[in-house]
């Protein structure tokens, strides 16, 4: 692949991550109205970090009600474990990860979906790719929080400071959204 072939698809790739920063929270919220069942997905990249808390936090929070939460990601390698560190950061929280193993999103989890969570842009392209038909169930992490941002960057590999912060705007972001959930009509 050429140089000029190179920078087009990297241009092309930020261009399109810049759109649905900019649509990322209306999109979030026109979605969420229109969610007409109970099944949650919720996706990252590798299933190891923030969709496992996220799916975790809202299985939790929705336990005993007819909400069901599933997360997976989009890294072909299954039954990864969480880092020990991040798994010791969800406990402070409630969140407990110890016990979670990654798998890959599929098809029939698309389709089971009435609403997908996705953390960022590379998810959302990754979920276009894989389906252009579930546009309408997506809603970032982020978009009920304040800030420009509506995503929550992969804390894979980042310092524990990073982490630390991921994790609490992860809290926050899950927390803003259940709360939006629950005005949901059956």
């Amino acid at each position: 692949m050429g140089l000029f072939s190179r920078l087009g698809r990297a241009l092309a790739r930020r261009v399109a991550y810049a759109r649905y920063f900019l649509f990322a929270r209306r999109d979030s919220r026109r979605n969420l109205s229109a969610i007409s069942g109970r099944n949650i997905l919720v996706l990252c990249y590798g299933n190891i970090y923030r969709s496992p808390f996220v799916g975790r936090q809202l299985a939790d929070f929705f336990a005993g009600t007819e909400w069901h939460v599933r997360s997976a990601g989009f890294h072909d390698k299954e039954n990864r474990f969480c880092d020990r560190e991040f798994v010791k950061l969800a406990a402070k929280l409630g969140i407990d990860l110890q016990a979670h193993g990654s798998r890959q999103v599929a098809e029939e989890d698309l389709e089971w979906a009435d609403l997908i969570v996705i953390m960022d842009g590379r998810n959302r392209l990754m979920l276009h790719e894989m389906s252009t038909q579930v546009g309408g169930k997506v809603v970032w992490i982020g978009a009920w929080l304040a800030g420009l941002r509506a995503d929550v960057v992969d804390p894979y590999g980042m310092s524990q400071d990073r982490i630390e912060s991921t994790v609490t705007r992860l809290f926050q972001s899950t927390n803003a959204l259940a709360q939006e959930l629950l005005s949901v009509p059956p």
